[in-house]
């Protein structure tokens, strides 16, 4: 895997989400779209594409870690996709 979607993939991990004090306009997007009490009203169609792409990156990563035998890190990548779906799939059901 590529040195830039590996830290793209860093960056996406669930401890991540949520931090205090990260920096980065992406992170700030996904902190703000996973607010408690947050309507799908308030989202812009740009987070949702980033949780598209993001999804992209993580199942890339996914396929790339099984294939090399690191399943432990298959296993992270899968709940961070897992916790993405969840998101996106609630607002889906909100519209």
């Amino acid at each position: 895997m590529a040195s830039d979607e590996h830290k793209a993939l860093e960056a996406a991990e669930p401890k991540s989400i949520g931090a205090e004090g990260s920096s980065g306009e992406n992170d700030s997007l996904i902190k703000q779209s996973n607010r408690a009490g947050q309507t799908a009203a308030q989202l812009t169609p740009a987070v949702i594409q980033q949780y598209l792409d993001e999804n992209q990156l993580l199942i890339q990563a996914i396929v790339d870690n099984h294939n090399t035998g690191r399943y432990e890190d298959c296993v992270k990548y899968q709940e961070k996709l897992h916790q993405n779906l969840l998101f996106l799939s609630s607002l889906a059901d909100t519209v």
